[in-house]
């Protein structure tokens, strides 16, 4: 969704009583450049922040698909990564 040019993302539950269902997934495309580059940023810094908090689990099996996602994102918005 990155990729397509989704900016915002957003997990949603409506719960009806108990657990049926499942989650929804909202994303939405920045309206113009500006909203864009606000998006970017703050998507910058969330993985940063994730990657810097979360150096245990991401070494762990459960937590290196999620690394290596923040990577390609972070990579794909000429970041660099290590």
């Amino acid at each position: 969704m990155w990729e397509s040019g989704f900016r915002w993302f957003k997990d949603w539950y409506f719960p009806e009583g108990g657990l049926e269902g499942g989650q929804k997934l909202q994303a939405n495309k920045p309206m113009d450049e500006r909203h864009n580059c606000e998006r970017i940023d703050a998507t910058v810094k969330e993985l940063t922040d994730f990657l810097d908090k979360n150096k245990d689990l991401l070494e762990k099996d459960i937590g290196k698909s999620a690394k290596q996602r923040a990577f390609k994102i972070l990579n794909s918005l000429g970041i660099k990564t290590k």
